[in-house]
């Protein structure tokens, strides 16, 4: 048995990773930590902690008092009060004489210094060759505090493993796929049968479906050696392939727009959908990063040694295709 805290455990991933631990990890025990206590009770939830994360010392006692050993953090990095929290967090665990492992919140695109380096200078040479290098492609994307979080577990005693996913393929699904994600219908609307294409269409790129990234947390736990990165993967697939794929399983032809590189250079993008309550002009400069982030190549994992079939052989991750044929076929 693990005694396991999830910090951030009522957001969508934390809800995912709790569903995936009652129904494969009963022999584990499991508390959920965050800010605010929920104001509903939920039969067989497991017990919340409430915490304030500003405070180190406080952490670092319920993390010892509960004889938590592996924490997993769910926490939004996409704020700089988020980022510290997260810091707080690793620091306390890193203090806990009952704390031994932390996966820290992270799981989108494959961050490192030098990686991030690289899709910058990308990124920008894109923009230099359409004569707009005042812009800034990285304004719409949340980087966050990923990087100096993972410096901050370089430091500590703690076992770690840093997991990333690409992007949620749960997106195209919904809603008629298990999810506990908001909608975020990027580049695709399956619903409406809208498609935006960015560049030329055959730049690849990796999604994973959430409930995957639940299933091989839950394999970890009874995992007693970690690697420090882990690259999960569904699909590598391009926008065409995905639009062809989307084709075949609705029966009818969707309606691309394509958004050359001189329009992305512009600062501007083809919304096939936005989210509720946020403008369309708040909305676009993170299209046009997760577009400019595709065309230069960072959209994909690395294929290595690093991905989770190499850890885990057996384990089957769900396509892009079998998300698309459950949530669509016949509709």
């Amino acid at each position: 048995m693990v005694v396991i805290a999830i910090a951030g455990g009522t957001g969508a991933v934390g809800k995912t990773i709790v569903g995936q631990l009652q129904l494969h990890g009963p022999h584990h025990k499991v508390f959920i930590m965050g800010r605010k206590a929920p104001t509903e009770s939920v039969a067989d939830c497991p017990e919340f902690l409430q915490v304030d994360y500003e405070d180190v010392s406080s952490l670092t006692k319920i993390l010892e008092d509960q004889k938590i050993d592996t924490v997993i953090s769910t926490v939004n990095l996409k704020t700089q009060a988020a980022s510290q929290s997260q810091l707080n967090l690793i620091q306390a665990a890193d203090r806990s004489c009952t704390t031994n492992r932390f996966i820290p919140s992270e799981f989108l695109s494959f961050m490192d210094e030098k990686y991030v380096t690289l899709y910058l200078n990308q990124a920008f040479l894109v923009l230099h060759m359409l004569n707009a290098n005042n812009s800034d492609p990285s304004s719409g994307l949340a980087m966050g505090g990923w990087i100096p979080n993972a410096l901050a577990l370089k430091k500590t005693k703690l076992q770690y493993v840093r997991i990333s996913v690409g992007m949620f393929s749960d997106y195209w699904g919904m809603p008629h796929i298990k999810s506990n994600l908001l909608p975020f219908r990027v580049f695709l609307d399956m619903e409406k049968g809208k498609a935006v294409i960015p560049g030329t269409g055959d730049d690849k790129f990796t999604v994973t479906y959430s409930e995957d990234l639940a299933r091989v947390i839950v394999r970890l736990l009874d995992t007693d050696k970690w690697p420090e990165r882990l690259f999960l993967s569904g699909s590598d697939i391009s926008m065409n392939e995905l639009v062809a794929c989307a084709e075949k399983i609705r029966g009818s032809k969707i309606d691309v727009a394509y958004d050359a590189v001189e329009k992305l250079g512009k600062g501007e993008a083809t919304l096939v959908w936005h989210p509720e309550g946020i403008p369309e002009r708040e909305f676009m400069p993170l299209l046009v990063g997760f577009s400019l982030m595709m065309i230069s190549g960072a959209g994909i994992l690395p294929h290595d040694d690093r991905r989770v079939d190499k850890l885990f052989p057996d384990l089957h991750l769900t396509t892009v295709e079998e998300i698309l044929v459950t949530a669509w076929k016949g509709k």
